[in-house]
């Protein structure tokens, strides 16, 4: 069995915990610079901060996921710092979730519970797909990017990388959403967003 550390003992770690294959990863511990050594997250401790990350490689603790979501910019540069290290990012998919055969999940994706991933679509290298999401037909989601619990993305839809598409949002189908945009909960985007920008509402307007 492999061995596996995750980097962020929040919230988001107890979803990660759930949703790691137990019979294929031994879940060493966790790396977390604010949490008090030996905390226990659903029975995982928190073993060291990022200074301990190399010292637990030479170990042979081969692999690492990144378990938080709420901060993508610290999410991208905590991913560089561990595969600079040699770290391995393994894709995970919860049991509860559905992923159609002809999909295709880049290196380290995560799709968790009562998410569905249909046919040819293409979640990127370290992509998100959270709780309950639906990511219709050759939808293309970037790299590093968050579709978070509830969102419906309907065909043909691409998503470019670092981007949130927040709670409850609906992205309507053939619409292109740019790098580094962030989607406002319960948003319906209804049009194509450049890159960069943040809009919220039903249909979706952009922050002024």
């Amino acid at each position: 069995m492999k061995k596996l550390v995750l980097v962020g003992a929040g919230g988001h770690c107890k979803v990660m915990i759930e949703a790691i294959d137990r019979a294929e990863y031994v879940i060493a511990g966790i790396l977390d610079g604010f949490a008090e050594l030996g905390t226990e997250v659903c029975g995982i401790p928190v073993i060291g901060s990022d200074e301990e990350a190399e010292g637990l490689l030479k170990k042979g603790i081969t692999h690492a996921a990144i378990s938080l979501v709420g901060n993508l910019k610290l999410r991208r540069e905590l991913l560089y710092k561990y595969k600079k290290l040699g770290f391995q990012f393994p894709r995970i998919i919860h049991s509860a979730a559905s992923v159609s055969g002809s999909a295709q999940l880049g290196e380290g994706a995560v799709i968790l519970a009562g998410a569905r991933v249909n046919a040819e679509a293409v979640i990127g290298d370290y992509a998100t797909v959270n709780t309950g999401a639906v990511v219709e037909h050759e939808v293309n989601i970037g790299e590093n990017s968050h579709v978070a619990p509830g969102s419906i993305l309907l065909g043909g839809v691409s998503v470019g990388k670092d981007t949130l598409v927040g709670a409850g949002s609906i992205v309507l189908q053939m619409t292109q959403i740019g790098d580094g945009c962030t989607i406002g909960a319960g948003s319906v985007v209804t049009r194509s967003l450049k890159a960069g920008s943040t809009a919220f509402g039903n249909p979706a307007r952009l922050k002024e």
